[in-house]
């Protein structure tokens, strides 16, 4: 039985297997708890990946009957919408899609205060459902986008004038910034592409060649630095070979989707669609193989070496907002011992790790310890992708975005854990995850770690 596409959303949003049929009770509405209780069910029918094959459709259908039902007992409740609104996989009929998404979009229109802290802006994922060839809703995409645009550089306006706040992180809010709003203008120049309009499209592709050439890094930037610019100089690539196709040049089209795959060897998509194409031109997997180069330097690898733990003696200085907007320094987390975790929604290890740092977290919350804090740095180029990914999977770790002050930092290598003191300084370190270790045995070794600290 082949999996039903859910396509446009990252795999790791819809990471979780609903294989009970839903049961729930009458419950409270307020976000918390419908948040609490999606978290609840995820963890109790686990993981989509794990399922057997002939699981897959009933994961789909019961995953939008839990949404569908609990969207119902709280129609208030902006949670359950969206959840509502993931839940609609390529089977669902478009007129159900474009009726659940108008309502996510109409909703949030209205939503006012702290509920437009939400990331990332529900414009961009409406837009990339409508984006889908089972939708094809080309015409509605322009507005969203704007709309997406617009609420993007008003936060960041925001952002920028949070007082105590150094020319470091204003930087780093800056770059942010500039990921998002490349995000939009991809979507929109894919909607040119997608409606057939080979002039209107080429038209956009000097915008965002001169913006790529405006953000790219010098050759002594750090390496994360580079390859996160690298990352966006392969959208602009996939959006050539996505318009050569248009445009019947495939030959062309087999050249962009490998400087793409080049620039960015995570996104194994680029490399298919050239390997179909050049299949298609008579080429040979053999021929294919010698024309594909892959030797692109991996610096931000997540196929970080395991280490044992070393001792540091660092002083940390950082002003980082978390995913509801907070902002947190390393002056605040004095007086406490703290655990760092360091990653990226692309990076394995860290995917198989961070359930570990989850659980020692629930863990300290529920034995009351607060003399130890556990949050995590995220290192992915576009914070868009973390809020859905953590919610997906059920994390409710603390996230600070903090791709620009690992990349000046010159982090090279995750997954990464960091155990700091009583005085806020960085005492030990360790690089990597050992994936035959227990979660028991990981909890036990961190926590032995850090008994070794001042206090």
């Amino acid at each position: 039985m082949s999996r039903i596409p859910v396509i446009g959303f990252p795999a790791a949003f819809l990471a979780t297997l609903l294989i009970a049929p839903p049961v729930l009770a009458e419950g409270s509405c307020k976000a918390a708890d419908v948040r609490d209780e999606f978290h609840a069910w995820k963890t109790e029918n686990g993981l989509l990946e794990d399922a057997p094959q002939d699981r897959v459709t009933d994961w789909h259908r019961d995953y939008k009957a839990m949404a569908t039902a609990l969207h119902e007992r709280c129609p208030e409740s902006f949670k359950a919408l969206s959840e509502l609104f993931f839940s609609l996989h390529a089977e669902v009929p478009r007129d159900e899609v474009i009726r659940v998404a108008d309502l996510f979009v109409q909703t949030y229109d209205d939503v006012t205060g702290e509920g437009k802290k939400l990331s990332p802006t529900p414009y961009f994922f409406v837009a990339e459902r409508f984006l889908q060839p089972e939708i094809a809703l080309y015409e509605r995409i322009p507005e969203l986008i704007e709309k997406g645009r617009e609420e993007a550089a008003a936060k960041a306006e925001v952002r920028q004038k949070l007082p105590g706040v150094d020319d470091k992180t204003r930087k780093m809010f800056a770059a942010t910034a500039f990921r998002t709003d490349w995000r939009g203008r991809v979507l929109l120049t894919r909607s040119i592409i997608r409606k057939g309009d080979v002039q209107e499209a080429m038209n956009t592709f000097g915008e965002l060649q001169k913006a790529l050439a405006e953000k790219k890094p010098p050759v002594t930037a750090p390496a994360a630095e580079r390859w996160a610019h690298d990352r966006l100089e392969a959208d602009f690539w996939r959006l050539n070979a996505e318009l050569a196709e248009l445009d019947e040049r495939p030959l062309d089209a087999v050249a962009y989707y490998q400087k793409a795959y080049n620039l960015d060897i995570e996104r194994s998509e680029n490399r298919d669609r050239a390997s179909d194409l050049w299949a298609k031109l008579g080429g040979t997997a053999d021929g294919f193989a010698a024309l594909l180069n892959t030797n692109r330097p991996n610096t931000a690898a997540d196929n970080a070496p395991t280490s044992r733990w070393e001792v540091k003696d660092e002083t940390l200085s950082f002003q980082l907002t978390d995913l509801e907007g907070n902002l947190w320094t390393a002056e605040s987390l004095r007086g406490k011992k703290t655990l760092v975790n360091l990653w990226a929604t692309w990076c394995g290890p860290c995917r198989q790790e961070l359930p570990y740092v989850q659980k020692l977290h629930e863990q300290l919350a529920e034995n009351g310890n607060d003399d130890i804090v556990v949050l995590t740095l995220n290192m992915d180029h576009t914070a868009d992708v973390v809020p859905p990914y953590m919610e997906k999977n059920g994390l409710t770790l603390p996230v600070l975005l903090a791709y620009d002050y690992l990349a000046a930092r010159n982090v090279n290598g995750i997954p990464r854990n960091w155990l700091l003191d009583g005085e806020g300084r960085l005492a030990r370190e360790q690089v990597g995850f050992k994936a035959e270790q227990s979660v028991e045995d990981w909890i036990a070794e961190v926590l032995a770690e850090m008994d070794r600290l001042e206090p």
